[in-house]
């Protein structure tokens, strides 16, 4: 058996007693051994035209169970760190650095061999890799492909992945490079590094090889160079960076040089190519540019004046002294030589003196690499005409002007205002199909995530059943109470993978217990967990559903980020107003519907059973309350209470026909509130108030007459329902006349 066939053929032999640094095997473990005869392979493959490079071979514990040592740096395996058994399944990492690591002796090969359970690595100091990180099989290919119109490599690959690597032989001292794509990197191994040459990945998957006889390809430095720029400018995605402030620094002279008899110029696409780039790219870009331009012109002058003359649009210049000293120091060591033939794929031309022009068959790969990624692009954009949307389907309800079956909505309120209660008893209508109040329902399946009083269930649904005259024992409504956790994605995959099929309506309740650590007030925080409550809609088709808390001030909205109501289909307030023990939900955004119901109701206590001690335990249920108004009029209940409300009524109901003109109300307004009570703007303060009174239906604007100050032309009068004058507290009644209560009938509220 050739040597070269190491990596085409399935691990088969086992040895049959490990030594006494060989952890005891488990069936599993043994499938992760890489036996003597894959060893002595390896190091026969790595005989370069007969220089040896068997001592780039490294030893890597294949066995992910293994323990560390107690000094060890390594904390565990995952059968691609070097490292070795130090006894039975204990192992640590090897000494030193692996930029500075001696070859491998003989004596140590020979024992690595003896020792099964070693997947077998190799250094990147002379056989390096491309390792091709990226997941997406498209984009995958993608790569392979371009590769292949350079040069012809093996491939390394596992049968659970689309990643691969590809080795080949390059001579001089390089660095660990990245290029980050769309879906992924790709990573060129250089010093420093090492790569798996045989074994079996950490998922048990064994790594195979596609060329056969395996041999390891010999490319030049300016092979690579302009294989990893045709990567870079094919694959590569650049973040746009915020330039630095400016600092003023020393500007080169724009005198036009001549270039002296017999200097080496740089050519003119090179120049119009080097400053289209950013001047403040980073560190590595920039030196990289002028070590081309060095050693094209031989550290000569022309090249200088490109690269001074680049540099100096940028903030970053240091000046001509600064960028002398650095120019100086380019060739004098032995590093990898950079050209300036590398940029002609970046730039998109073909120079005599740098080489043919790609072969067609590059430029055809190149075609439909960009043809394959625009149709990707372009494939899940759909645009139609307006008519067309006439015919889709109308927007469909959970319970008919209230849930609409979209991703995601809220119902929020105070503490103990009853927000909970009222999603049980929607959710319960819906699993009964039955009307809750006079709106119908759409029939299916609820989910509750109770991560917050998971134990007050038990009550709830005991009181509602005794409220009701029902039992719930055959309905499909599902609770889950442990385990909630909307910050970590796998977390909320697997609830949502789990859940009861034909759920309708997921309840989250609450979202603040849900989402754990999350800053409540932080958009980074709170974004990915609503992009969780997204991901639950989108696997189990459910409408998401949070319970949520009242700010402070309850005035403006719910706690917590602005954003979270930004990113909501529907929302709904739930106020209690504790004199009268009366509770409304009011629904205040609807994407597809009205918003402005607001939907009276009330807890009713009830015994429900007898405890352990043998005291009479108690719940609630909802009872609604007969009638609903606009939510409008039931804000402007609980707001419109300031001082300039007050004034602007009492100038109202002294004016004639309670009509004034604005700046006669404003100068009237004023005079109703004391000197020493006023703000330091109170023009301002009354405009604003107003607004806001049109805005809840308070005040109403009969039509435009005259200009008034800030461009607020418009007369203002008491709404028709009612005077203000001997009305108590000051409170409008409602609902007001020019928008009449609306009237709910069955054949009106059928479901879409």
């Amino acid at each position: 058996m050739t040597p070269s066939n190491i990596l085409a053929e399935k691990i088969a032999a086992r040895r049959a007693a490990a030594t006494t640094n060989a952890p005891t095997k488990t069936e599993p473990e043994r499938e992760r051994e890489v036996d003597a005869s894959v060893w002595a392979r390896a190091r026969a493959l790595l005989l370069d035209d007969g220089r040896k490079l068997e001592g780039e071979l490294l030893p890597i514990v294949a066995n992910t169970s293994a323990r560390p040592t107690a000094n060890s740096a390594i904390t565990a395996f995952d059968a691609k760190i070097p490292s070795i058994y130090v006894g039975a399944n204990t192992a640590c990492g090897l000494a030193g650095s692996l930029k500075t690591r001696e070859p491998a002796t003989t004596t140590q090969l020979d024992e690595w061999q003896r020792t099964a359970g070693y997947n077998i690595g190799v250094l990147a100091r002379t056989v390096r890799a491309l390792d091709v990180d990226v997941e997406d099989k498209a984009l995958a290919a993608e790569i392979a492909n371009l590769i292949a119109a350079y040069v012809e490599l093996p491939k390394r690959t596992r049968a659970n992945s689309a990643k691969f690597l590809q080795p080949f032989l390059l001579e001089g001292v390089y660095s660990k490079r990245i290029i980050d794509t769309r879906a992924g990197r790709i990573e060129f191994l250089g010093n420093g590094q090492q790569w798996v040459l045989a074994g079996t990945h950490k998922t048990g998957a064994t790594l195979e090889w596609s060329k056969k006889p395996l041999t390891f390809p010999r490319i030049t430095p300016a092979q690579f160079e302009e294989l990893w720029t045709a990567l870079g400018a094919q694959f590569g995605v650049t973040v746009a960076k915020q330039p630095a402030p400016r600092v003023e620094k020393p500007a080169p002279s724009t005198t036009p040089r001549e270039p002296a008899e017999g200097e080496i110029t740089v050519p003119d696409w090179a120049v119009a190519h080097i400053n289209s780039l950013d001047p403040d790219c980073d560190y590595e870009t920039w030196r990289d540019i002028g070590m081309r331009l060095h050693d094209h012109c031989n550290g000569g002058e022309d090249g200088f004046a490109v690269w001074q003359a680049w540099s100096a649009n940028g903030s970053k210049y240091p000046g001509e002294e600064a960028l002398r000293a650095k120019w100086e120091s380019f060739g004098q060591n032995d590093g990898p030589k950079v050209t300036l033939g590398g940029l002609r794929v970046e730039a998109g031309v073909s120079d005599d003196a740098f080489g043919p022009p790609p072969s067609q068959a590059v430029l055809d790969v190149l075609a439909q690499a960009e043809a394959a990624e625009k149709a990707q692009r372009l494939a899940t954009i759909k645009w139609a005409k307006l008519g067309e949307y006439k015919l889709r389907p109308a927007p469909e309800w959970l319970v008919k002007r209230i849930i609409p079956r979209k991703p995601l909505g809220a119902i929020y309120g105070p503490s103990g205002g009853g927000k909970s209660f009222e999603m049980l008893d929607i959710g319960l209508a819906i699993t009964r199909g039955i009307p809750w109040r006079k709106f119908k329902t759409r029939q299916g399946a609820v989910g509750w995530l109770a991560a917050e009083a998971e134990g007050s269930m038990r009550n709830r649904v005991l009181a509602y059943e005794k409220g009701h005259g029902i039992s719930v024992d055959e309905l499909p409504f599902y609770v889950l109470g442990t385990g909630i956790d909307l910050t970590n994605r796998d977390t909320v995959r697997a609830i949502a993978e789990s859940a009861p099929k034909g759920l309708v309506m997921i309840v989250v309740d609450t979202l603040a217990a849900a989402a754990g650590s999350a800053n409540e007030n932080s958009g980074e925080d709170m974004n990915p967990v609503l992009d969780n409550c997204a991901l639950i809609h989108t696997i189990t088709g459910a409408s998401v559903t949070l319970i949520h808390h009242s700010g402070k001030d309850e005035a403006r909205g719910m706690r917590g980020w602005s954003g979270i109501r930004a990113r909501l289909d529907y929302e709904g307030e739930v106020t209690h107003d504790k004199q009268s023990g009366t509770r409304e939900l009011a629904m205040t955004k609807q994407r597809d519907g009205v918003e402005g119901e607001a939907l009276p109701f009330k807890l009713v206590p009830v015994e429900i059973g007898v405890d352990e001690d043998g005291e009479i335990e108690t719940s609630a249920y909802v009872e609604h309350l007969d009638g609903y108004a606009g939510v409008k009029a039931a804000n402007a209940k609980r707001k419109g209470q300031g001082k300039w409300h007050r004034a602007i009524r009492d100038a109202l109901s002294a004016a004639p026909d309670m009509e004034l003109e604005l700046d006669a109300l404003i100068t009237a307004a004023i005079g109703h509130v004391s000197e020493g009570k006023r703000t330091s703007r109170p023009r301002q303060y009354v405009i604003a108030t107003l607004k806001e009174m049109v805005d809840l239906g308070e005040l109403y604007e009969p039509g435009i007459a005259g200009t008034g100050p800030r461009g607020y032309g418009f007369k203002v009068t008491a709404t028709l329902a009612g005077k203000v004058r001997g009305n108590p507290d000051n409170v409008i009644p409602f609902p007001r006349a020019h928008e009449p209560e609306a009237d709910v009938d069955a054949d009106s509220d059928l479901i879409n």
